[in-house]
């Protein structure tokens, strides 16, 4: 899990939440109050910016996975986005789509196995300055057709990255 790039990216107001999903909801608490509420904490303090969280404790699944016990941290302005995942019942699916808007991914995973061919990773990458390497902030998958607004989607969060935090990011898609 990329939390490094999805926790900046909601707090420069690109994402309207990130998942907190380490597969085990102990680990997930841990993220949440060693890193993200004492972030959400000084927020509320210095800035005009409020996020909030929600812990899944219902069954809830997507078709890839399960929620139960994973975190949602999202901006209060955006709770309802949110909705179709706080109002859903226990055993519910998530549908991918759903997903993609709530986390700010201009694609999709495939939806059966005529999609997993045309399937393409997605990685937005930090270049970090003086030969210190590069650093993966989040990865995706979308459909072989969504390749334009992903390169959209980068840019925007290329060129604000850029403005905010004077760093480069790369695009990789295989």
């Amino acid at each position: 899990m990329l939390l490094y790039g999805e926790f900046g990216f909601l707090l420069l107001n690109l994402k309207p939440a990130m998942l907190i999903d380490f597969r085990d909801a102990k680990i997930n608490q841990l993220y949440l109050e060693t890193v993200v509420q004492p972030v959400m904490h000084a927020l509320k303090s210095e800035t005009a910016i409020t996020l909030d969280q929600y812990i899944v404790k219902d069954d809830l699944r997507t078709p890839e996975s399960h929620l139960n016990g994973c975190i949602f941290v999202y901006h209060t302005k955006k709770r309802n986005l949110l909705l179709p995942i706080f109002e859903a019942q226990e055993n519910s699916i998530i549908f991918e789509e759903t997903m993609a808007m709530v986390l700010d991914y201009p694609g999709h995973l495939p939806k059966d196995e005529r999609d997993i061919p045309t399937m393409i990773s997605v990685i937005y990458l930090h270049e970090r300055a003086k030969n210190k390497g590069t650093v993966a902030l989040t990865t995706f998958a979308i459909q072989q057709s969504e390749k334009e607004v992903t390169l959209k989607h980068f840019n925007k969060y290329k060129e604000l990255c850029k403005r905010e935090l004077d760093i480069e990011l790369k695009l990789h898609m295989q």
